[in-house]
This record gives C-alpha cells, structure tokens and sequence, in this order.
C-alpha cells in the first residue's frame, strides 16, 4: 500500500512537472514575441492574462493598448496554443491523481506508538501542525509510514535533511552542512517553513522570521522552522494528538554572568560602538542580551552587524571565560582604590 501511494504521488509530481515546463515554454515564447504580460502575473494561472494570451493567439485577435503592435505569426499562435492544451491536460490529470492520492491514504491504517488509526484521522492530526496541508501530510506519511522506524525525533529530522552536520576545527564549530535526506520530505517541509515566515504571525514564523533578521539568511532561517516542523510531526504521529504550543519553551535556559552591558567594553572594547545601541533597545544587563539573542529578537535592532553578532556569540560560547577576565579586572580596580586612600 505504502508503494503504491508512493508511485501515485510520483505520477502527480511528474504531471505538475509536465504542466511547469508547458506553462514557462508559454510565456518565454511570449516574450520571444514582444508580449511581456507574464510580468504581471501567471499566464497560465492568472484568468485575467489568460485571457488576454489566448486573444492574442486566436485566428482574430484584438487590438489591445500596452501590448506589442506586431501579431504573433499564425505559426506560433499554434504552438502556443498546444502548449496551453498541454498545460490544461497535465493540470487536470494532477487534479485527479490527488484525489486517488487522498483516497488512497484515507484507507489505509497508521502506526502511532500505541496503536493505529484511520488514514482520516491520522491526516486530520498531522494537518494541525502550522501551514501542514492535507497533501504535505500524506508526503509525510508515505515517507515516515510509522515513527516506530526512527529511535528519536533528531533521527526523523536527519532522515528530512534537516539535521544540520558540525565541521569543527581546533573545538570551534567552523560551518554547518545539511545532509541531503528525502528530497520530497525536505521539500514539502521547506515550503511551509517558508510561508511560516513570509507570514509570521505565530510562534514558529516569528522565531523564524526574527531568525531569518538577525542572520540575514533566509534559507537557514528555513532548514531551522523545518526542523521544528518535522520534530512536531514526529511526537504528533508518535502520540496521535493534534499540534500544541503548550510543551514548546521559546526561552531556554540562560547560564551567562549578569553584569551591566556598558561593562563589557572592560572585557572586549569592541563591544563599545554597541553598548548605545542595545540601551535604546532597552537590553541593559547581559542577561537581557542573552535573551534577545536566543529569541532572536535582535533582528529589529538596527545598526547591529555580522560583527556584533560574531562579538555575541563568542561571548556567549566562553562567558565562564569572560567572567574570570571581568572578575579578574574589577579586583584590580578595588586594589586600586584601596592604594589611593
């Protein structure tokens, strides 16, 4: 059953592929031609354009202001018009797929830790979790099939290419590499970890989203709202509950010394062009800094660099480090006092 639902879901890939390819030839023919309207908007998807193509391409087309004064030539008004049959074809062929796919997956029984349940049902639950479709979580069942096949969540996340892998020299972490996983279930995940963001209006889109502002990359800010996508859908399908904030922390623990912020220009005065900065944005003591960084809700403090954050990170990596230095430099100060008077 699994095979089979995994074949039907292969055949309407290769349909939308086929409708793509269809839809691009259109309009770079078009555009071939003097006719730019794909600018404006699908000239497949978008009516309005459609329509205004497919006058275009008829025996008697219309005379319309903006456009190309010179017609399409008889011969390609045909080829274009294959291609548009070509492109409603495939599109209808990848409707109909998706429903059997539906069908299919709505039959079958899923493995849950203690049980099984409905392929109704078990969809129902995945689809709960944030910008989840119907059809992503039948991708997920047909690749996961049972949370039984994976010891742990970082196993699943590993298995969607979304474990990020550590290169490390001389114990510094120097880069991240994405291992490469199951392309369907990277890509379905990817796709709604990118709404997430583009949307932000919840949890994971504004971690996403702040993420996303403090690093400046949007495809690792991705790969991360994926990660806690796919760890959701694995405990979801593992118990059989609908997706919850209620378990999820947006703050870890923060183990960093708290001192005045203006303080650390003592221990690295690189710090110092930042210090006014942060005081504006009402981050005054180290802990609040840490906080910020985590929630990563640094992103809308303007002026706050790659170097800051290389600053940021290195203080936070080795704040036993700093404290002994800070410790260190505030007793030679009370010496010091202690000399004059």
């Amino acid at each position: 059953d699994v095979k089979t639902l995994r074949v039907m879901i292969a055949q309407r890939d290769r349909y939308i592929h086929d409708a793509t390819a269809a839809g691009n030839r259109i309009n770079n023919i078009l555009t071939r031609f003097g006719f730019t309207v794909g600018r404006n908007g699908s000239v497949v998807k978008d009516r309005s354009i459609r329509d205004i193509v497919e006058d275009q391409i008829s025996d008697n087309p219309s005379e319309i202001k903006g456009l190309c004064p010179i017609q399409i030539p008889m011969e390609v008004r045909i080829v274009l018009r294959e291609e548009y049959r070509k492109y409603d074809l495939f599109t209808s062929h990848a409707e109909e797929c998706k429903a059997k796919i539906f069908e299919k997956a709505r039959s079958m029984e899923w493995e849950t830790d203690t049980g099984t349940l409905p392929g109704s049902e078990m969809i129902r639950i995945l689809s709960t979790a944030p910008q989840i479709g119907q059809l992503t979580a039948v991708i997920w069942l047909a690749r996961v099939i049972t949370p039984r096949r994976f010891r742990n969540a970082k196993a699943l996340s590993a298995y969607c290419g979304l474990d990020p892998s550590l290169k490390i020299s001389a114990g510094k972490v120097t880069s991240t590499v994405m291992r490469s996983g199951n392309k369907a279930l990277h890509k379905a995940l990817n796709m709604s970890a990118h709404r997430l963001i583009h949307r932000h209006n919840e949890m994971f889109g504004i971690w996403g989203y702040n993420l996303q502002q403090q690093t400046g990359k949007k495809k690792k800010a991705a790969n991360a709202v994926a990660r806690k996508l796919s760890v959701a859908m694995y405990y979801m399908m593992k118990t059989g509950t609908e997706f919850t904030y209620d378990n999820y922390h947006s703050i870890r623990n923060i183990d960093v010394f708290d001192i005045p912020v203006e303080d650390l220009v003592m221990i690295n005065h690189d710090f110092k062009r930042y210090i006014r900065i942060l005081k504006e944005n009402d981050i005054n003591t180290t802990v609040d800094l840490a906080t910020a960084y985590i929630t990563c809700s640094l992103g809308s403090c303007h002026g706050l660099g790659k170097k800051f954050f290389g600053l940021l990170k290195d203080f936070l990596d080795h704040h036993v480090t700093y404290k002994e230095m800070y410790d260190e430099i505030q007793a030679n100060l009370n010496n010091k006092e202690v000399n004059c008077q």
